[in-house]
């Protein structure tokens, strides 16, 4: 019997659930090992190399763990610790199987793909547009944030990366109209935004007391993002809240700080959906507890995992 290593960290996304349905990660592994990017802040870098065979027996894991509770609709978003769309990170044969598991599911609503816009090249867009999948296929892009400070806080060099993203899927969706009955576009964006105060401070100046200069800036990177949307390409954003990484010097966000901002941030999302003729455009908040929480921070953190549900499912807070 084959003993497969494992190529993702113990951390296992829990199922969450969003105005959707459920929504489930299935974090895989790197098949080169090394991700060309090297973003300080990210983490995977130098992840451990791992097979075609290995990762597509993890996928198999994690995928019965999730039927044991999906019992509706759901959105499954696959990451590999680097690109899915770079066949020398995420084999032809890997990816093979991980669409073929989901097409015959028709509870799949959209399948998302961890990609950088220059690893989803004009063959790889070509081949999967080419399989008519009966859901939309979106692309996971880590935009974490437009501000100046970004690059040198964050070592990500993406400038210009989502708007040429955006022009390379409009094509898609105007050439190969969907007929489904649940795909109303072929390709579309999952686009993150990494909330960390830092990147709306000046350098030195401290969180406390500096909140509503820290929700300003976290707003106009959301307003930016919602003007560069397009008609033809829907977006999904995701909130994702900085956690302290070796290579970057800086605490966790607070969580309830984000949690203070999201009705300004959904009033204007809400907004940009009323202008707009295209598919609205959806917020959620992933948010992942790596650790089991003590007995003095679980009820705090039972409280915040409630208010971010809610949130996630209506678009509201609940009522205090």
């Amino acid at each position: 019997m084959t003993t497969h290593r494992a190529s993702t960290p113990e951390v296992v996304f829990p199922l969450r659930r969003d105005r959707a349905g459920w929504r489930a990660v299935y974090k895989l592994g790197n098949e080169r090992g090394r991700c060309p990017f090297q973003c300080k802040f990210c983490g995977v870098g130098n992840s451990p190399r791992v097979t075609s065979a290995e990762n597509m027996a993890l996928f198999d894991a994690l995928h019965a763990r999730h039927l044991a509770t999906l019992d509706g609709p759901y959105h499954a978003a696959i990451f590999n610790r680097g690109n899915v769309t770079d066949r020398g990170a995420f084999s032809q044969a890997t990816l093979d199987h991980v669409l073929e598991t989901f097409v015959r599911d028709p509870r799949v609503t959209c399948l998302s793909l961890n990609s950088r816009e220059v690893t989803a090249t004009a063959d790889v867009l070509d081949e999967l547009a080419a399989r008519q999948l009966p859901c939309p296929l979106h692309f996971i892009f880590g935009q974490e944030s437009f501000t100046r400070n970004a690059q040198l806080i964050l070592g990500k060099n993406n400038q210009g990366e989502l708007e040429r993203f955006i022009e390379k899927l409009q094509p898609y969706n105007t050439a190969c109209p969907p007929t489904p009955e649940r795909k109303k576009h072929v390709f579309g964006l999952d686009v993150n935004l990494v909330f960390l105060p830092e990147l709306y401070l000046d350098l030195g100046e401290s969180r406390h007391g500096h909140e509503e200069k820290i929700a300003a800036g976290f707003a106009a990177e959301v307003r930016q993002l919602l003007a560069l949307a397009h008609p033809l390409v829907p977006i999904h954003i995701n909130l994702h809240p900085f956690y302290p990484v070796a290579s970057l010097p800086y605490e966790p966000a607070d969580l309830f700080m984000l949690v203070r901002m999201l009705p300004v941030l959904q009033q204007l999302v809400d907004t940009h959906n009323r202008r707009s003729k295209a598919n609205p455009t959806q917020l959620f908040v992933g948010v992942v507890f790596a650790t089991q929480p003590d007995t003095a921070t679980a009820p705090r953190l039972v409280r915040l995992q409630a208010l971010l549900d809610e949130f996630n499912r209506t678009g509201r807070l609940p009522a205090a």
